[in-house]
This record gives C-alpha cells, structure tokens and sequence, in this order.
C-alpha cells in the first residue's frame, strides 16, 4: 500500500533533518512557506503552478514536522472543522429558503463567522 503524500514528505524530511538538512527552527522553515506562497502567487495561470504548489505543500509539511504535529491529522482536523462550519452555512440558506449560491459571498462570510462564534461558545 502506498503512503500517502503527506506521509511521504513528512519521512523524506526526516531523512533530510537526520543528516543536518534543516532549519535550526519552526520559524525557519514557515519563512520557507512564505517563499513558496509568494513564488505560487507569481505563477497563478502557467505551468509553474503546479510545481509551486507542490513546493508549498512540501514547505508547509516541514513546518508540521518542526512542530512535531502530524500533518494528516491537522489536515484531517481542518477538514473537519470546515465541513462542520459549512454544513451551519448550508443550513442557514435553508433556514432562510434559499440555497447558499443565492446569498453573496459577504452574507455567506457572515455565516460562516456566526459558525466560528457558535463553536467559540461551546467548547
């Protein structure tokens, strides 16, 4: 069975940092991130896009990796959060008769922050 990517990029990190190819802090390695964010932001619409975002992701798992968080089970976490926050949204359209795609973004955004309180209320 194959791994998967996340689970890939975390070992070869590893592998990386155990002969000293790596940043001495998180810091470091989230200013990598941001390198990549602007490089893929200079790119949107060609054919670097791809290999950029592939770098960003990679990037984003070092810093998973400095953390010590596993980076599958924080994406897995998020995921969850937002799938858990955009059924209040869908549910809030419905409430009102609508489906989402007839609210603007802003309303719809207004939603979503009503989601994010509800959950800061209720830990």
């Amino acid at each position: 069975m194959r791994k998967s990517a996340l689970a890939h990029a975390l070992e070869v990190g590893q592998k990386a940092a155990e002969v000293g190819f790596d940043w001495e802090k998180p810091e470091h390695a989230l200013d990598k991130v941001r390198e990549e964010v602007d490089e893929l932001a200079e790119c949107i619409g060609q054919s670097e896009e791809f290999e950029e975002l592939g770098d960003l992701l990679f990037a984003l798992v070092n810093v998973a990796r400095k953390l010590n968080i596993d980076p599958d089970v924080a994406l897995d976490a998020a995921t969850t959060k937002f799938q858990r926050r955009f059924e209040f949204v869908v549910k809030r359209a419905k409430d009102a008769g609508k489906e989402p795609n007839d609210f603007s973004l802003d309303v719809l955004e207004g939603f979503w922050q009503e989601a994010k309180a509800r959950e800061l209320d209720y830990p």
